[in-house]
């Protein structure tokens, strides 16, 4: 192994150490949480999954696929007894599978490094891993470039396979072609939506967010900033349902306002806006830089609270604070 492997290797002990983890722990230990099973990811992915799946069939293979949060989506067996083994130490849809809740691994490594990582044997952090070895591919969105999933195969540290990571790498451009397919053609979608969503509200509020794509009617552009952007994505993401309502949010203009969301089938999200008659107060300037600092720090930290905390000079309690106050969804 090279230098820069242990180096990343050893950097990854280091942050489940501070996460609190220890080598005797279990990633069973841990929650186990619903997956959406309309996806973008796994509807790109799945046609690749079942090649793999195929090419694989009667071996000692997992294949794996993980969001853009570490957890498992997805799970590919060559074998009952490979999926035996791996279902032993907690390998399940809707765990997750970070360096906090399962040290180091291709999965928890990748996620962390954001780059194509092997971790064999003895370089796992948690015990009853060590026996496994694991190859483990970002998968980034084409256009966005932000973090989609990993693409992971697993085995039996004795079945270890030089091609393994030449045909984990061509697997993951494939998914990552196919994600740019969906987003051209849920482009088309998400206007016509949009569109017929502002129509339909006579010039109220609407706003379209995809990826890089943000539309906006000119009502809701005096209302909505680049931080409200970024919060309107926190709270779609992820969600599992085609259609939402947040009863209350602030607006960086200082506005509370309710939303209704929906998801159109090609992706992305045409939010409606509705400003909220309940005597809330404009935010003060120092109030508004404060919040679009929380919110871009949130961001660039993927949602991660200490990590944001500690940017902003602060401890998760005040942060948590400040983000209620501020009407930030956390």
């Amino acid at each position: 192994m090279s230098e820069i492997v242990r180096a990343e290797i050893a950097s990854s002990w280091q942050r489940a150490r501070r996460a609190g983890l220890r080598p005797a722990d279990s990633a069973t230990l841990f929650s186990v949480s619903e997956v959406d099973r309309r996806s973008r990811l796994l509807a790109a992915a799945t046609p690749v999954l079942d090649r793999m799946e195929n090419m694989l069939a009667g071996t000692g293979f997992c294949v794996l696929l993980a969001d853009r949060d570490a957890r498992l989506v997805d799970m590919r067996f060559g074998s009952h007894q490979v999926h035996d083994v791996v279902a032993e130490v907690g390998v399940q849809i809707g765990r997750s599978f970070t360096e906090e809740t399962s040290g180091t691994n291709s999965i928890a490594t990748v996620h962390a490094l954001r780059s194509p990582i092997a971790v064999r044997g003895g370089e796992h952090y948690i015990d009853e891993l060590k026996r496994f070895g694991c190859y483990g591919h970002p998968l980034h969105h084409p256009v966005s470039h932000r973090i989609e999933g990993i693409l992971d195969i697993t085995f039996l540290q004795s079945d270890d396979n030089p091609l393994l990571a030449p045909l984990l790498a061509q697997a993951a451009r494939d998914i990552t072609e196919r994600l740019l397919e969906q987003t051209q053609t849920g482009e088309h979608l998400l206007l016509r939506h949009f569109q017929r969503a502002g129509a339909r509200r006579r010039g109220a509020p609407v706003v379209a967010i995809a990826d890089e794509i943000v539309l906006e009617n000119a009502s809701a552009g005096q209302l909505v900033g680049p931080a409200d952007h970024t919060a309107l994505r926190a709270l779609t993401d992820g969600a599992m349902n085609r259609r939402g309502h947040v009863p209350r949010v602030m607006l960086s203009s200082g506005y509370a306002a309710s939303l209704r969301w929906e998801r159109p089938e090609g992706g992305g999200f045409v939010i409606e806006i509705d400003l909220l008659d309940d005597g809330t107060a404009v935010l003060n300037a120092l109030d508004r830089a404060t919040r679009d600092a929380i919110v871009s720090e949130l961001d660039r930290h993927e949602g991660n609270k200490r990590g944001t905390a500690e940017a902003l000079g602060m401890s998760r309690t005040t942060l948590y604070k400040r983000m209620h106050e501020l009407g930030i969804d956390g």
